[in-house]
């Protein structure tokens, strides 16, 4: 499976109480004034308010499992197998939706296809080519000019942009960004993040996104950590609609289930 990098990449988890957090922001900050200490002339300014919402949405799973498997194999073996793997999908489904999931009341919005950054995207403006040492700074230099903290900043690309980028060399044949390379790859100054589940083809362009952000500002709301249950009495559908039921198929089921946007 994908590494479930948004698990990694920093984003900040935040606890959701009674299933939705609500989050203030400023709109338009204030303004402070220069003036005479005796008569000062402040003018009053009116900062405006915001919000951000994070609304409970559930992500689970149902896995039914021979309960003659798991007596061959080991019952101790088999659930820690099948436990690591659904810890695996559920971070991997994270993963997914933090970038591309559609939103709405059952999925996070994703941010690679969120209103402004597909815009952005989609309104690129440096052409088809390659970025390069002398178009990345401007675009890092934008990415300042917004004023954010700067705690955890990081580029994120899928693995076809990063080859791409080990690939680029000068027309003496050196390579133009060797410090993407090995197992702590950077790109101006910057660590890189290299995920999977990025895809190449998405925008308007056909191409692959580079994004450069401050993780700590992207938030993951929590209401229920991945809780496991099993049962060898429960009925269940599976995949294809048919109807099970654990007791006279002589199963035990595991259901996972997490919680949150």
């Amino acid at each position: 499976r994908p590494v479930a990098n948004i698990l990694q990449i920093g984003a900040r988890r935040i606890p959701m109480i009674a299933g939705k957090t609500h989050i203030a922001r400023f709109a338009v900050g204030n303004n402070v004034y220069w003036g005479n200490a005796e008569s000062p002339g402040v003018k009053a300014t009116q900062p405006g308010f915001g919000e951000l919402i994070l609304d409970d949405k559930a992500l689970s799973a149902l896995v039914p499992v021979s309960n003659k498997w798991l007596r061959n194999a080991g019952a101790q073996r088999v659930s820690q197998f099948i436990l690591s793997d659904l810890m695996a999908a559920i971070g991997q489904e994270l993963t997914r939706a933090a970038w591309y999931g559609t939103g709405g009341d059952y999925q996070p919005q994703g941010l690679l296809i969120a209103g402004p950054l597909l815009a952005a995207m989609n309104n690129y403006t440096y052409g088809t080519g390659m970025p390069s040492r002398a178009n990345l700074p401007p675009m890092i230099a934008s990415f300042r000019k917004q004023n954010g903290p700067m705690v955890n900043v990081r580029w994120l690309m899928g693995p076809d942009l990063w080859a791409a980028f080990a690939a680029a060399v000068s027309t003496t044949g050196q390579s133009l960004f060797p410090e993407i390379m090995g197992s702590a790859p950077m790109l101006m100054g910057f660590p890189v993040v290299i995920d999977n589940q990025v895809k190449t083809g998405l925008d308007a362009h056909g191409l692959s996104p580079l994004v450069l952000a401050d993780w700590n500002e992207f938030l993951i709301g929590e209401s229920q950590a991945m809780e496991i249950a099993i049962s060898n009495v429960v009925s269940y559908t599976d995949a294809s609609g048919n109807a099970g039921n654990a007791f006279v198929q002589n199963q035990t089921v595991i259901r996972s289930i997490w919680s949150g946007d």
